[in-house]
C-alpha cells in the first residue's frame, strides 16, 4: 500500500464531514475552518481519483491536493496554522503507516480470503469430488467477478464505494482494492 498526503479544502455544507474524513483517513487528520470553509489535512492510501468520487457522491463542494513535494506548495503566516496543517508532513508518521501496512499486507497474503462479491450468489456442485466442487476461493481468486459491476448505476457504484470505505483503510482485502479501482473508473 502506498500512503499519500492529501490537503481537502471544503465549502458549505459542513454537517458530517469530520466523519466523512475520518472513514478515509489513517490515523488522525488535522483541520482548521472558517466561515463557509474548513481545511483538512490527512493521509489515506485511497488514490485522489477514489476521493473524489467518495466526495462527490456525499455531494461535496471540495478542492483536494495531493501533498507530494514534488507537485505542491505551501506558506502560511500564521506559523501555528501551518504546522497544525502541515506539521505531519514533518514527522515520521509515514513510516509507521508503511511499517503496518506491510504488516498487514503479509497478514492478507498469508490466509486466503473467503468472501463472495455483493450481487453474487454461491452454490456448491452435489458433487463430492474437488475436482467438480465450485468454491468461493476460485470465485474470488478469479477477476471475472468485477463484471457484475459494468451494470451498476451511478447510485448503485457510489453506495459500492460507501460500504467498501466504511470498511476502513485498514480493513481492506486486495479484492476491495481491484472493486475500488474498477468502480472508480466506471464513476468517470
Amino acid at each position: 500500500m502506498v500512503f499519500k498526503q492529501y490537503c481537502a479544502v471544503f465549502f458549505t455544507p459542513m454537517e458530517r464531514l469530520d466523519i466523512e474524513i475520518n472513514k478515509i483517513c489513517e490515523g488522525d487528520y488535522n483541520k482548521i475552518g472558517g466561515s463557509g470553509i474548513t481545511i483538512y489535512t490527512f493521509t489515506s492510501v485511497l488514490d485522489v481519483q477514489i476521493l473524489s468520487d467518495f466526495f462527490k457522491g456525499n455531494e461535496r463542494n471540495f478542492l483536494i491536493f495531493d501533498l507530494a513535494k514534488e507537485n505542491s506548495g505551501y506558506n502560511i503566516l500564521d506559523k501555528n496554522k501551518e504546522s497544525k496543517l502541515f506539521g505531519f508532513l514533518t514527522n515520521n508518521d509515514l513510516n509507521e503507516y508503511e511499517n503496518l501496512s506491510n504488516m498487514l499486507m503479509d497478514d492478507i497474503l498469508s490466509e486466503p480470503t473467503y468472501r463472495i462479491p455483493s450481487g453474487w450468489t454461491y452454490s456448491n456442485s452435489t458433487s463430492n469430488s474437488s475436482d467438480n466442487k465450485e468454491t468461493t476461493n476460485e470465485i474470488e481468486n478469479s477477476d471475472n467477478f468485477l463484471e457484475v459491476y459494468d451494470t451498476f448505476t451511478k447510485k448503485e457504484v457510489n453506495d459500492e464505494l460507501n460500504k467498501i470505505i466504511d470498511k476502513g483503510i485498514l480493513n481492506l482485502t486486495d479484492k476491495d482494492k481491484k472493486i475500488l479501482q474498477k468502480l472508480s473508473n466506471l464513476s468517470k
